[in-house]
């Protein structure tokens, strides 16, 4: 392990090697990133560096700093293609309308069988249409008080039948 202080002094003297690499590999997004793992390459270089094998220190380095780099650069072009979506599915507000649009239907659908017509009646008018009340005893030419009978008995049938219905 290397001290501190003879560290500090071989990063002064070696840290153009981690700014030439940056520039060279092209790394202008994350820079302050590629520059931190360009030092931790540079310190791993100094405590694993043999002067026995014949080649000077900075020589070394470059190709240790080099290598974490590239590393790191095809490790970050692997989870980008990992997580790039397949297909440009452009959602919209008109879409989340038509899915929801579908859900209400199919509920609809399967609530037929359990409410009686007027309830129904009620149901899809308030639901599709959003109605209130007194609009749907106009359309209907029945009292106001109807309409709410008809929707007090439908909401009480929903509440009982909640459990075996797929309501987010």
């Amino acid at each position: 392990m290397i001290e501190e202080t003879y560290f500090t002094q071989l990063f002064e003297e070696n840290r153009f090697i981690i700014l030439h690499h940056i520039r060279k590999l092209h790394l202008y997004e994350n820079h302050d990133e590629y520059y931190q793992i360009g030092c931790i390459a540079l310190w791993k270089a100094a405590n694993s560096y043999n002067p026995d094998k014949g080649s000077s220190f900075s020589t070394y380095a470059y190709a240790v700093i080099r290598g974490h780099l590239l590393s790191e650069l095809k490790k970050s072009k692997k989870l980008q293609q990992r997580y790039e979506p397949t297909e440009n599915i452009e959602v919209t507000e008109n879409n989340a309308l038509e899915d929801e649009q579908l859900y209400v239907e199919s509920v609809l659908v399967n609530l037929h069988e359990s409410l009686t017509e007027k309830q129904m009646k009620w149901l899809n008018a308030y639901v599709k249409e959003g109605k209130s009340p007194k609009e749907i005893a106009v359309q209907e030419n029945v009292a106001e008080s109807a309409v709410k009978a008809w929707r007090r008995d439908a909401l009480k049938k929903l509440a009982k039948m909640k459990g075996n219905l797929d309501i987010r």
